[in-house]
């Protein structure tokens, strides 16, 4: 992404070059200096994120580390560099991210939880009062409204960790969404209560909406969606989106049918989801450049071998742009379930059809042809 200032009437140039983007990207047209302002602060704010992203690997252990002095400079330097601007956004979204590290901070920090983790939680929701998180302004820049400080609230109460204590094994997140719910929701719909401006709460509400529609199964989610509707009526853009969205949704949620395709493999014969009939198939959205796509193929080996081709099936879906690429990496694999090319990016139309936002991305259907879990 690369943000511009676009006005009524103003006509912009960019000069583009793909493979040293964002670097290589001249705008021309502004009558401020947007450009040079933006390509200054980006240059800064690398060497900063550079420095936050050494240090990840121990800050996930729990390991003092400076990420959080250093998220704190980035929006400093957002604040000093684009207050009073159109790139203001930038600043709340840093300021954003600052908090997602404070919270994520707490949750790794387990070795200190002696130290009242609660009023942890208060000391950051104070400073995010403080620094107007919390205003529609502020919650319209960040990357998904609220859902990223509210997900990362509710994951330092330490509900994972209780979950694997009972069940006495490691939980993928799937499940943990669902048998942490109660908790987990709690957790974040309790932030919603520091939110004042009514139009900023709808938004809010929204994106949190949205998120239990997409992860939880329908019935969980239908009360809260029509109880939104109802409330928000005054929003119609919102309602709009939720409605569209859980209709969206509806069509894939487990118990309702497979989506039917037809895609060539490498050898050109098409290939029907009907072909697959009474047993179980896992599709599998992938592409070459998607190396957690590719980190996956040992496990799915494993999976593969412990069912007979009657019971279980794996279908590759790859949206792989560059066709031979996509032949050269099934080469280079050798993974024997069905290959097939879809092509297209994420425009392609089984992976849209299945409402998918990014990859891996599975699929996993029963003998019925019911879909029965959806990831």
């Amino acid at each position: 992404s690369y943000p511009l200032v676009a006005q009524p009437g103003q006509n912009l140039e960019l000069s583009i070059y793909r493979s040293q983007f964002p670097d290589s990207v001249q705008v021309s047209g502004y009558t401020e200096n947007w450009g040079q302002l933006f390509a200054d602060y980006y240059d800064r704010e690398q060497k900063l994120l550079n420095q936050a992203d050494e240090q990840l690997p121990a800050f996930r252990k729990g390991d003092s580390t400076s990420i959080i002095e250093l998220y704190k400079k980035r929006y400093e330097l957002a604040r000093r560099t684009f207050s009073d601007t159109p790139l203001v956004p930038l600043y709340y979204n840093a300021v954003g991210e600052y908090l997602v590290k404070r919270l994520e901070e707490l949750k790794y920090q387990r070795n200190l939880t002696a130290n009242n983790p609660e009023q942890v939680r208060q000391n950051i929701i104070a400073d995010a009062q403080q620094l107007d998180f919390f205003s529609f302004q502020s919650l319209h820049a960040q990357r998904a409204g609220i859902r990223d400080f509210t997900n990362a609230y509710a994951n330092t109460f330490g509900v994972a960790d209780s979950l694997e204590e009972e069940y006495g094994q490691e939980l993928n997140q799937y499940d943990v969404k669902r048998l942490g719910y109660q908790k987990l929701d709690s957790a974040r719909t309790s932030v919603l209560s520091h939110i004042e401006e009514r139009k900023a709460t709808a938004y809010a509400k929204m994106y949190l909406i949205a998120e239990r529609i997409g992860e939880m199964p329908l019935d969980v989610a239908t009360p809260s969606y029509e109880k939104f509707l109802e409330e928000y009526s005054d929003y119609p853009q919102y309602t709009a989106f939720l409605k569209t969205f859980y209709e969206e949704i509806k069509r894939v949620s487990p118990g309702q049918p497979a989506i039917p395709f037809s895609i060539p493999n490498k050898n050109g014969e098409i290939v029907e989801m009907s072909d697959f009939e009474d047993k179980y198939v896992l599709l599998d959205f992938w592409a070459s450049w998607c190396i957690p796509c590719l980190d996956e193929f040992p496990h799915m080996k494993d999976l593969y071998e412990q069912y007979s081709r009657d019971e279980f099936e794996i279908v590759a879906i790859s949206i792989e742009e560059d066709s031979l690429r996509w032949r050269q990496t099934i080469e280079r694999f050798d993974n024997p379930w069905p290959q097939l090319y879809g092509g297209n990016s994420f425009q392609q139309e089984t992976f849209n059809a299945y409402r998918g936002g990014g990859i891996p991305f599975y699929i996993l259907v029963g003998p019925d042809g019911n879909i029965q879990r959806y990831n």
